[in-house]
């Protein structure tokens, strides 16, 4: 499948797999620096001593944990589609924090909807997948999409926030903001369904905000297809330019394609 990647280095956390800001002990040759008095002498390079009567030591990469912070939105409006919006956005969600305890990360992992609920918080071990693998099917998408609930969720130092949502009545850059500090890398995942793009034929169409219940009649002629149509494209380009401005990563997942495909998408633009 892959792995998550850091692109900066990692200051502080336990031993992991992505690349630390000083000298570590990994088996990764980074190169030699000149000894300097009061280092461990076992570090010395004696082969070098004898080609150039100077001592250095061996400088290995160090290797740090970072942590992975998931942030699922689960308000009703997730709740739509065929295939459902909630369902992909859940197997991806269980499939980052998988990648990211198997490769020795710290996992967060927060639902958003009718308030923030923090599933996992810090964790470290496949033992805490097997326990998200049991809480999801309880999981339900309920409440209104809300931008002070989704900031709440507090993943801070060095690592990834993966956002998976489908951004309908959010501030996708004031989101964004609030994640994009300090070490963090942010990906989001914007699912939607192939109805939300393309709504089936009829003359009138009776739309129900999953949200807040409220009810509009419309008639969706070939001219309001055109119109909604542009509406609904535009939606998703100002999405991913809101990303693209932050250097943040940006993954369409349309609840038909496969989910694997979607995920090692949100891999290589978070790497």
């Amino acid at each position: 499948m892959g792995s998550i990647l850091l692109r900066k280095r990692v200051a502080k956390g336990g031993g992991g797999i992505h690349p630390g800001a000083g000298r570590g002990v990994s088996l990764d040759f980074h190169g030699h620096s000149p000894y300097t008095p009061g280092e461990d002498v076992r570090k010395i390079d004696w082969k070098a001593y004898a080609r150039t009567e100077n001592l250095y030591v061996k400088d290995f990469s160090e290797e740090r944990q970072a942590l992975v912070g998931v942030l699922l939105d689960c308000s009703a409006s997730m709740d739509f589609g065929r295939p459902d919006k909630w369902q992909m956005a859940l197997k991806l969600s269980l499939g980052i924090a998988y990648l990211a305890l198997r490769q020795g990360d710290r996992l967060s992992f927060c639902t958003a909807g009718r308030g923030l609920e923090v599933l996992k918080e810090n964790a470290a071990g496949m033992e805490h997948f097997s326990e998200l693998r049991k809480i999801a099917p309880r999981l339900k998408p309920g409440g209104a999409t809300d931008r002070q609930v989704f900031t709440g969720a507090g993943f801070r130092g060095a690592g990834f926030t993966f956002i998976l949502s489908d951004f309908l009545g959010l501030d996708a850059g004031a989101v964004l903001d609030h994640f994009w500090a300090g070490d963090r890398q942010v990906v989001a995942i914007q699912v939607i369904s192939p109805q939300e793009l393309e709504p089936p034929a009829g003359e009138e169409l009776k739309l129900v905000d999953a949200e807040t219940g409220r009810i509009m009649r419309v008639h969706f002629n070939a001219e309001a297809r055109r119109r909604y149509a542009e509406r609904a494209k535009r939606f998703l380009v100002e999405t991913r330019e809101q990303c693209v401005r932050r250097g943040a990563g940006y993954v369409l997942a349309d609840t038909a394609a496969d989910p694997v495909r979607v995920l090692r998408q949100a891999l290589e633009v978070g790497g």
